[in-house]
């Protein structure tokens, strides 16, 4: 049980951390959107970084161009299908 929630903790704390990267993703790629819609300079802090971003900015669509949570991660697909029960009669299945 122990290395179970250790696993778990790992789990959790590598998920925060992609969710996190992905979030400053989300936030450079709509700086330099908004700049563009604006018609202005992508801001300076983001100069070296923007053909890597306006290439992001090419390939996303309306569900990658914003991050998703790492909780949502789970039941992502619960509203287009029902999730699979297992019922068993035993106190120890096999």
């Amino acid at each position: 049980m122990l290395r179970k929630n250790i696993r778990l903790r790992k789990e959790y704390l590598y998920a925060k951390s992609q969710e996190q990267s992905e979030r400053n993703k989300q936030d450079k790629r709509l700086a330099v959107q908004k700049a563009e819609d604006n018609d202005r300079k992508a801001p300076n802090e983001l100069r070296k970084e923007l053909p890597e971003i306006k290439k992001d900015l090419a390939l996303a669509d309306d569900k990658t161009i914003l991050a998703r949570s790492h909780v949502d991660d789970e039941y992502e697909d619960a509203k287009y299908r029902d999730p699979k029960l297992l019922l068993t009669t035993c106190r120890n299945p096999s």
